[in-house]
């Protein structure tokens, strides 16, 4: 069988942080009820090119109860050269990429129902006229369609299921004969399969602490957001252990990041970019 190959999401805007309200957290995934809770503080990121060290850049963030609440980057001769925002009304979450000057770079908004599900995204408006909405039905499924504002043609992007447990597991695009489906080892996405491909899932075997475990509300906004069904897997309630020997992550005595590492060579020039980030903790 053909290994279906998983994608990491590298834009700024492909996975959504979400605050963690843990009324909702199932109980297979959470962790000891004697571990040693931290708090993540501020997390540090270098990226390098081998081939262009003047594209090099360090992004530091800052967290408050699992949310950034400042964001800034910085070229390679240490001078910043754009920061993130975000700007919430209502139900609506517009978080935005500024330069220098304050002028804005790019920017998505996320609408959420009084629920927490995510029903509206959209990216880089005014210049990109698509909205994403999102539509829940009693059978568990959820329409994802697109909606051009300029004349208000729609076009129906797939459909997403929920299993028993109420995680998303299946996709169905438009028009497609096959679906795209999540294998779960109770609540551990295990695989990936289409009509014609695999793709199985490792991780590490340290468990993931009680206070940065996602809802299940919060993986499903995940996957809809990014209309793919692999931030549950790579982002979820598990550490993923991507394949290969390109990726480095160390953890502390409590189970928490602490520092990763992942190196991926440009196939062109055959050099080496490489993603180092930090973790500090209170």
């Amino acid at each position: 069988m053909k290994t279906l190959k998983i994608y990491s999401l590298a834009t700024i805007f492909s996975v959504l942080s979400f605050s963690c309200d843990n009324e909702n957290l199932n109980e297979d995934t959470t962790s000891p009820t004697n571990q040693n809770l931290m708090t993540l503080n501020k997390k540090v990121i270098h990226q390098t090119y081998e081939s262009n060290p003047s594209a090099d850049y360090t992004r530091i963030q800052y967290y408050s109860n699992n949310e950034v609440i400042a964001d800034t980057v910085f070229n390679y001769l240490n001078e910043w050269t754009s920061r993130y925002i975000k700007v919430t009304t209502g139900n609506a979450i517009n978080t935005q990429q500024l330069n220098t000057n304050g002028e804005i770079i790019s920017q998505q908004e996320i609408t959420y129902d009084n629920q927490g599900r995510i029903i509206q995204r959209r990216t880089d408006f005014p210049n990109n006229v698509m909205v994403i909405s999102f539509e829940y039905n009693s059978d568990n499924s959820v329409i994802a369609k697109a909606t051009n504002t300029l004349d208000n043609s729609v076009i129906n992007l797939g459909t997403f299921f929920k299993n028993n447990d109420g995680l998303i597991y299946k996709k169905t695009p438009y028009n497609s004969t096959g679906s795209i489906e999540l294998i779960y080892d109770g609540l551990k996405p295990t695989a990936m399969t289409s009509p014609t491909q695999t793709h199985n899932f490792d991780y590490f075997t340290n468990p993931m602490p009680l206070n940065i475990l996602k809802t299940t509300t919060q993986l499903n906004n995940m996957a809809l957001s990014n209309l793919t069904l692999t931030p549950i897997a790579q982002f979820g309630n598990f550490y993923y252990k991507p394949a290969g020997n390109n990726y480095i992550a160390n953890f502390n005595s409590n189970n928490y990041l602490e520092y990763t590492k992942t190196t991926d060579i440009n196939s062109t020039n055959n050099t080496q970019m490489v993603r180092e980030t930090f973790y500090y903790y209170n």
